[in-house]
């Protein structure tokens, strides 16, 4: 499609644009357009052609085929909700078995040895990060918890992802 930057100059003639307009007035339209184009940085006269073009082509009633499109952009939209719930679900579930399998717990000893202890000490017994071995986690310490602190961090705490 070629450009026609003659339609940011071009000043509309009233009459012609009432056909295509609903229930605003002229100005409230030609105000409304040029606000929103402005926030884009596209500056137009304020009673340019392309205000009523603009208009216009908002007007058009959906096509079959658009609407479709858009119909089933929102049951696509549904089902990936869908599976993003069951994967969280099923992840709380996963969590807390890794969280009892006592084969988990020795990997897990190993990964806070290479990764944690530096700031948490080598028992939890806290350093540079917070004590990990009493009852006062300042990120909470049920399971969602901690997973979120690990996997976001603390940022402005020093501590990383």
């Amino acid at each position: 499609m070629p450009s026609y930057p003659f339609l940011s100059k071009t000043v509309f003639e009233k009459d012609s644009i009432i056909k295509y307009i609903g229930k605003m007035s002229i100005k409230e339209l030609e105000k409304l357009i040029t606000f929103d184009l402005d926030s884009y940085n596209i500056e137009v006269k304020l009673n340019a052609e392309i205000v009523a073009l603009i208009q216009y082509l908002n007007n058009i009633p959906e096509g079959d085929v658009l609407k479709n499109i858009r119909l089933n952009g929102i049951e696509l939209m549904e089902i990936e909700k869908k599976k993003e719930d069951s994967f969280w679900k099923n992840s709380e579930q996963l969590i807390k078995n890794i969280l009892n399998d006592k084969t988990g717990a020795i990997s897990g000893k190993a990964i806070c040895m290479l990764k944690c202890s530096i700031c948490h000490g080598e028992h939890g017994e806290g350093k540079n990060g917070p004590n990990l071995t009493d009852n006062y986690w300042l990120n909470g310490s049920d399971d969602s918890s901690i997973v979120n602190t690990i996997v976001n961090g603390v940022p402005d705490k020093g501590m990383i992802s």
